[in-house]
């Protein structure tokens, strides 16, 4: 026992001594210790409209969700992107991304609105990375007021929202009309909806009322309010829950950039000069200008503008003589000139060695066009002149020009005009294109760049040349077909039904004259007996499939049966031999064997069966809401017996859009017991039987 006692104290101490970094001489090594840099921090909070603290989003108050970003050191961090988040999903954000970016305070604000009817507490956390580290999580507890919907709120299931123009000046006190129609699961109108409407970029938006009216539909203004610059506005639109958003520019700011001398002298005193002024050509003042550009001394020089929207920089001029780019930049738009730097004599004519290589870039290559009166959307055109060792060519001459004709061309600019700049010691020329508010097919528009070592004899000569193209790419459109609950009595035993042709753009702005083309196909018809209910397959997918099939009789099937127009391709003929769509099999048209009094055969249903027409027939383009009422008209035999299909197409500018809904045909109620169509007007059989 005394030895095992003796062995433990032994081990015991070995032990003690290793940890003290004994029994060898040397001191115990101490471990590292890692430091962590303390990380930037977010705050967050919630405001209602006044900019007051509150802890409650709901759908009846304007809220905003606020967080400031700061350095370890405390310092505010301007232009960070925030990405706000609820995880719970009892809120949602406009614009519904959820990001936004720091103001010179580091405050980054966007608003709050309850996600649903539903209520409950819920986290609202932002993060944000500065300086390649993120942020700790910043995060603030909130309450969702829950609320009941009102019936005829509760009956919507969806909407659309339009704009009565896709642009709004800043100048004045011009407003947008927003419409909202409502309708619910059978696309019928619905009155008495609640809407709630928010706007951002610090515009404002007065309703007309607090619900639709008995035609479906709620309206209201969109204005501008102080804020002058060129911007994107969102309008976000909340129904029982269900979100849409639209949205339009504000437009008018506008740049004009003067240089004082004209014609710099190298390496002397200059004063570079920019006017921002409205849509009314009201000065802009107290607003923030940027210049920009390839003289060292302007670069990222930011001056206010003063009452009468002037910012103005002294520098120094380049000390080589040559052509150099100025760029000034405010209230959302910006602006450049080609500025010379000492006379055209002297400038010296360009030396271009044999082997030389001319080059011309359009960055970007694709572009937006521009809203009428905007120059927002633009292109750097660049030339590039490099030897054949890749030295850069100075003193070239060069003009820029729109070489090409059509949509796109005509309506777009040059920012130099027809004015020569020159490479300058990189061998680079540029000039800014400004697309027109056309779009164009793709690579349409071509710009030349004319270019020689001498000054040009006029605007026409253009010795040598390269070219670049350009795509001006016009927002597709969208294209709705909507429907009431009403159906007409036509003269002579007919049934009239209108339709809605609607046509928006892509951020949902009404489309004004555009042309609808329209079109009709019937792609079933329906045998059995009229008390059998209807088996119609309305997917557009399902175009080509039989209910149940083609050899089931409606007894069989205890319903009617649903057959395959038989017209396979649609050219009015019974071919003997075609290719169906649905296979590659070739098959008689005539499947259910039907002849006429002359023996030949015929085909279910016949095109005439319905007709397709545009309400008026002088009318045939949207008007200034971007809808087109069209109609629809049978005989009353066909009332529950025909499954058709109607097709919006439009196109504007080069961009296109379609629409397709199926339908069956319907009887008025009255009719129902007296109503011709009561009789099967294509038998009670299978689909490949006659009767």
């Amino acid at each position: 026992m005394m030895q095992f006692m003796r062995i433990l104290c032994g081990m015991l101490f070995a032990a003690l001594m290793t940890a003290c970094g004994g029994g060898g001489g040397s001191a115990g090594t101490v471990p590292g210790v890692i430091v962590t840099p303390p990380k930037p921090t977010i705050v967050v909070d919630i405001v209602n409209g006044a900019g007051v603290g509150t802890s409650t989003v709901g759908s009846g108050t304007t809220t905003f969700a606020r967080a400031q970003v700061s350095t370890a050191a405390g310092a505010k961090v301007p232009n960070t992107v925030v990405t706000f988040t609820v995880p719970s999903g009892l809120a949602i954000f406009s614009p519904l991304a959820g990001t936004a970016l720091t103001d010179a305070n580091g405050i980054a604000t966007i608003q709050i609105l309850p996600a649903s009817t539903t209520g409950g507490a819920g986290v609202l956390n932002a993060d944000a990375t500065v300086s390649d580290v993120a942020a700790t999580q910043g995060a603030v507890s909130f309450q969702v007021l829950s609320s009941v919907p009102d019936a005829p709120t509760a009956r919507v299931s969806n909407f659309v929202l339009l704009l009565d123009k896709s642009t709004l000046s800043n100048a004045g006190t011009a407003t947008a009309k927003l419409t909202v129609v409502a309708v619910d699961a059978n696309n019928n109108v619905v009155p008495g909806a609640a809407v709630s409407v928010a706007t951002d970029a610090n515009t404002i938006f007065t309703p007309n009322a607090s619900a639709t009216n008995s035609s479906g539909r709620y309206t209201g203004e969109i204005s501008a309010g102080n804020d002058k610059s060129d911007r994107t506005v969102v309008a976000t639109v909340t129904i029982n829950g269900i979100v849409r958003q639209t949205s339009l520019q504000i437009i008018g700011s506008a740049i004009s950039i003067n240089m004082t001398p004209t014609i710099l002298n190298p390496g002397g005193a200059s004063t570079v000069t920019a006017l921002v002024t409205d849509g009314a050509l009201g000065p802009i003042g107290n607003t923030s200008v940027t210049f920009s550009g390839d003289i060292a001394q302007l670069m990222n020089r930011n001056v206010v503008t003063d009452a009468a929207g002037r910012a103005t920089v002294g520098f120094v001029a380049p000390a080589v003589a040559g052509s150099y780019l100025v760029k000034a930049t405010a209230s959302g738009v910006s602006n450049q000139i080609s500025v010379q730097v000492g006379s055209s004599a002297a400038i010296p004519p360009a030396v271009i060695p044999n082997g030389a290589q001319a080059a011309l870039a359009a960055i970007p290559n694709v572009v937006a066009p521009n809203a009428a009166g905007s120059t927002s959307s633009q292109s750097q055109l660049r030339f590039l002149f490099l030897d054949g060792t890749n030295k850069p060519i100075p003193n070239v001459r060069v003009r820029f020009n729109i070489q090409s004709v059509g949509l796109g061309s005509s309506d777009s600019a040059i920012s130099t005009g027809t004015t020569t700049v020159y490479t300058n010691a990189s061998g680079v020329a540029t000039a800014a294109f400004i697309p027109g508010p056309t779009g164009s097919p793709t690579d349409g528009v071509q710009v030349r760049a004319c270019y020689q070592a001498n000054d040009f004899a006029n605007t026409a000569q253009c010795p040598s040349s390269v070219v670049v193209n350009l795509t001006i790419a016009a927002q597709p459109l969208a294209v709705s077909i909507g429907n009431d609950n009403l159906l007409q009595a036509g003269t002579g035993g007919t049934y009239i039904k209108t339709f809605v042709v609607t046509v928006a753009d892509a951020a949902g702005r009404a489309v004004k004259g555009a042309p609808v083309d329209i079109s009709l196909d019937i792609t079933h018809y329906g045998k059995g007996l009229f008390e059998q209910a209807s088996s119609f397959p309305l997917a557009i997918s399902d175009a080509n499939r039989y209910v149940p099939n083609a050899a089931t009789d409606p007894e069989t099937f205890e319903a009617r049966v649903s057959c395959i127009n038989e017209d396979f391709n649609r050219n009015g003929f019974a071919d003997t031999s075609v290719i169906v769509p649905w296979s590659s099999v070739r098959q008689n048209e005539n499947v259910n064997g039907s002849t006429d009094s002359f023996g030949q055969p015929t085909l279910e249903p016949r095109r005439s069966d319905i007709i397709l027409s545009y309400k008026d027939a002088e009318v045939q383009t949207t008007n200034d809401s971007g809808v087109l009422l069209i109609q629809v008209e049978y005989s009353q035999r066909f009332a529950t017996w025909l499954s058709y299909r109607i097709r919006a197409t439009t196109s504007v500018s080069g961009s296109q859009g379609s629409a397709e809904r199926a339908f069956v045909t319907s009887y008025i109620i009255e009719d129902g017991p007296t109503g011709s169509f009561r009789t099967p007007p294509y038998g009670v059989r299978a689909c490949n039987n006659p009767n």
